[in-house]
C-alpha cells in the first residue's frame, strides 16, 4: 500500500479534515472580508456563487476523477464502493491546497477579496459535501427524518447501485441536467436506513 493510499484510509485522516477543512474555509472567509472593497451584498452573492459552483465541480469530480481513467482517485474510491462505513477519505491536505489554486485562478480576473469569497463559498459547498456524505454513510437515520435528505439517501444509495448514475452528493441539479439521473421507476427501490 502507497503511503498515499495509508493517509487515505487512515481513520485519523478522515476525521482530521473535519477540522482543517472548516478552519481553511473560515481562513478564506476572513481574507475575503478584509481584502473585499464592495458592498456587503456583493460579497454576499460572491460567496452564494462559490456555495453553488461547487455543486459542479462535486459532480464534475466525482464524474471524471474518481469514476475515471486515473487510476489512484479510481481506486480509492471504488474502495469506499466496496466498504462505504470505511472512513476513506482524501489526504489531509489535498482539499486545502485544491482550494489554494482555484483562489489563485480565481484572483487572475477579479481582485483578491472577491476571490478569496469566491474560494469561500465553494469550501463551505465542499463542506457541506464532506458533511452530508459522512451522515450519508454513518448516521442515514438522523438524514432521513428530513425529506430533502432523505431524497439525498435515497439517490445515494442508487449511485452506490448503479455508479454511472448519481454522482452529485449535495445536489441532484447537475445530474438532471447532464443525464445521470436516474427517475425513481429506473431505481430498485431498497427503503431508506431509519
Amino acid at each position: 500500500m502507497t503511503l498515499l493510499e495509508r493517509v487515505a484510509t487512515s481513520p485519523l485522516n478522515y476525521r482530521a479534515t473535519f477540522v482543517v477543512d472548516p478552519l481553511a474555509a473560515l481562513g478564506f472567509a476572513y481574507y475575503g472580508a478584509i481584502s473585499f472593497d464592495g458592498p456587503v451584498a456583493a460579497a454576499m452573492a460572491c460567496v452564494a456563487a462559490g456555495f453553488l459552483a461547487w455543486g459542479l465541480l462535486e459532480y464534475l469530480l466525482h464524474r471524471f476523477l474518481l469514476h475515471g481513467v486515473l487510476e489512484a482517485p479510481r481506486r480509492e474510491h471504488a474502495r469506499h464502493h466496496g466498504e462505504p462505513k470505511a472512513e476513506i477519505g482524501t489526504p489531509l491536505l489535498v482539499i486545502p491546497i485544491g482550494a489554494l489554486i482555484i483562489h489563485f485562478a480565481i484572483a487572475l480576473v477579479p481582485d483578491a477579496g472577491a476571490a478569496a469569497l469566491l474560494t469561500c463559498g465553494i469550501y463551505a459547498g465542499y463542506n457541506y459535501f464532506a458533511i452530508v456524505h459522512h451522515l450519508l454513510h454513518h448516521r442515514p437515520d438522523a438524514l432521513a427524518r428530513s425529506r430533502w435528505f432523505e431524497a439525498q439517501l435515497r439517490f445515494h444509495d442508487a449511485h452506490h447501485r448503479h455508479p454511472g448514475h448519481h454522482f452529485g452528493i449535495s445536489s441532484a441539479l447537475w445530474d438532471r441536467l447532464f443525464g445521470t439521473f436516474l427517475q425513481h421507476e429506473q431505481i430498485v427501490v431498497k427503503q431508506p436506513r431509519r
